[in-house]
């Protein structure tokens, strides 16, 4: 199954422990800031797809000179431009995509990942267990 889904800010936009994978739009990001700003925190943006190159900016983008990005501490397929900031590119490993479990399998690369200043002191997961690093 594939959703269709964009995120599309035109002012102050915040995406902190979000997920957002597999989604087709005809714009040139799934999450896409318009104006204003971008702050994404503790993300996983992956397998999204517009059909517009390359995949970084498929996952993300601003327009230029309209608006701005501050990713941290993010998983971004096709990761270039918006490296550093403990960003990172590589495959999340969910437990099962096709069933559309978003969870992270024990072995993903991005367990225990990410910045605990983005997260409220009593936030918990999917599995109802303690978010905090």
């Amino acid at each position: 199954m594939s959703a269709q889904a964009t995120v599309r800010s035109f002012g102050q936009l915040s995406l902190v422990n979000c997920t957002v994978v597999n989604n087709r739009a005809q714009m040139l990001s799934v999450v896409e800031a318009d104006g204003g700003s971008a702050t994404v925190r503790n993300c996983v943006l992956f397998g999204n797809r517009t059909g517009y190159p390359p995949l970084e900016r498929q996952q993300i983008g601003a327009q230029a000179g309209l608006a701005t990005l501050d990713v941290r501490t993010t998983c971004l397929e096709g990761l270039g431009s918006l490296s550093g900031n403990q960003n990172v590119g590589w495959l999340p490993i969910f437990v099962d995509e096709a069933a559309m479990n978003w969870r992270l399998q024990a072995g993903s690369p991005l367990h225990d990942l990410g910045d605990n200043v983005a997260m409220a002191d009593d936030a918990l997961d999917l599995d109802r267990q303690p978010r905090r690093l």
